[in-house]
């Protein structure tokens, strides 16, 4: 037996296949640093930028990371899929300058520097230092990490938005709108998270259910209102009935919103007349628990045509217009709608095509402040804000009636707690200024996307705005 153990010819020399060099493992921990150095030594990042110089450019704008924490899944999957196609791109002969960027501002650097430099007291001359340090080494080690992808860019000479060229330059454009007079600073209505104090962009909003009061509040129609367009009711107090589960807004109301061209009742609820949309007044009478009894019934476009107002529910001395809007809904609440141009960005816009007051005092610590009527809100949290204006409502017997609701309500994705909507001062660029929205939208067609479809998008974003916001 042993003896035909020794004369067993293994499988693997009868195969015939070809030798190679390659060893079986990787081995990347010795060999990508020496491969790195070599590409170092052969200046290979340069080179590869003027590689083809002369002959047909193919141009990739590589939009920039944000300097803040070591690479992730996202950075490469986004830095591969550029270098794949501008590899490709210059093995076709093309000249491929691919030129990397770092986008180095805004509020998360600001967090983290603010955190490290706790106590120090730092002037905001020196803050600013700090958060472009803090950005720099940042840059440094994701350039590295990037160099470790083999992503072949000019990664020497990176444009970066904290440099003072490019920042420069942003601020000569933005003078040269500003000669044009295209530039107004006004207040805009935007999210806002009163524990983080900062606006936020919409990817950085979630949605989490919270328990919110659903009150439905009357707004007095002006004598001169009810003689104009409900002259049978002369002498009777008539009531618009508006639904919100937001009552911290009240105080900053300026507008109430009827749908256009619609019918409306007036109804009798407990001795009250009370006015709500036609199609809504049965589910009413039935949360309110009373027999549906109409009093009158009129089309919205009376109250407008007669220059209609409504008196605050608790405000003294205060009334507001009455608005068409087609942004009223006929399938729920009260079909009138409660409009704070401050605090809702559907009610800025209503604001905005009306004339109305963006008026917004509050401040971004999520208290009114100063010029909150009543005055005796200043300095309170709109969160306390919530209580306080259902307890004025029932002392001034404007709550028709009030229960709770559960429902999907924005949050930050930060610290997680819920949004305010606020009027902040912003930069706008005023798209109706020399024709500049079809000039815009002209110039779209020039504009080659893939797929094609997707130009619709942003040429539907550009037409259906009033004014662009620059300062977000």
């Amino acid at each position: 037996m042993a003896q035909d153990k020794e004369k067993k010819v293994s499988f693997q020399y009868t195969l015939n296949l070809p030798r190679t060099e390659f060893p079986i493992r990787a081995n990347t921990k010795i060999n990508d640093p020496e491969m790195l150095k070599r590409w170092e030594k052969e200046d290979l990042f340069s080179s590869s930028f003027y590689h083809n110089d002369g002959k047909e450019k193919f141009i990739l704008h590589d939009g920039p990371p944000y300097a803040n924490g070591n690479l992730h899944i996202g950075h490469a999957y986004n830095k591969i899929l550029k270098d794949m196609v501008t590899k490709a791109q210059r093995m076709q002969d093309k000249h491929v300058p691919v030129t990397p960027g770092w986008d180095c501002h805004g509020l998360s650097i600001e967090l983290k520097v603010s955190k490290e430099q706790e106590g120090k007291n730092l002037s905001r001359s020196e803050f600013k230092k700090e958060c472009r340090a803090y950005a720099q080494k940042w840059i440094d080690i994701q350039k590295d990490e990037f160099k470790q992808l083999g992503v072949l860019m000019d990664w020497e000479n990176p444009y970066l938005t904290m440099n003072f060229g490019y920042e420069s330059s942003i601020m000569r454009a933005f003078g040269t709108l500003v000669e044009d007079e295209y530039i107004e600073r006004k207040n805009k209505t935007v999210p806002w998270c009163a524990s983080c104090e900062t606006v936020l962009a919409i990817a950085e909003i979630e949605y989490k259910e919270r328990k919110d009061p659903s009150i439905y509040v009357t707004f007095p129609l002006t004598e001169q209102a009810v003689q104009a367009a409900l002259p049978e009711l002369v002498g009777q107090a008539v009531s618009l009935l508006i639904w919100t589960t937001t009552p911290w807004t009240l105080p900053l109301n300026r507008a109430v919103l009827l749908k256009p061209d619609s019918k409306y009742v007036v109804l009798d609820i407990n001795g009250k007349r009370i006015i709500v949309g036609e199609s809504l007044a049965d589910a009413l009478c039935e949360k309110v628990g009373v027999d549906k009894k109409i009093v009158a019934t009129f089309t919205s476009n009376k109250l407008t045509d007669a220059k209609a107002h409504a008196h605050h529910p608790f405000v003294d001395g205060l009334t507001v217009p009455i608005i068409l809007s087609e942004n009223v809904l006929l399938g729920e609440g009260t079909a009138c709608v409660h409009c704070a141009p401050g605090c809702g960005p559907e009610d800025y816009e209503v604001g905005v095509k009306n004339n109305l007051k963006i008026f917004g005092p509050v401040g971004p610590d999520g208290k009114y402040q100063t010029g909150i009527a009543p005055k005796e809100l200043e300095g309170m949290p709109v969160k306390d804000g919530q209580i306080w204006v259902i307890k004025k409502l029932v002392e001034k017997d404007h709550l028709l009636y009030k229960s709770s609701l559960r429902h999907s309500y924005p949050h930050c994705w930060r610290c997680h707690n819920g949004l305010i909507f606020r009027a902040t001062k912003q930069w706008f660029c005023d798209l109706s200024k020399n024709n500049l929205k079809d000039k815009a939208i002209n110039a779209l067609k020039k504009v080659k996307t893939f797929p094609e479809k997707s130009i619709n998008r942003l040429a539907a974003s550009i037409g259906g705005r009033l004014e662009w916001c620059l300062s977000r």
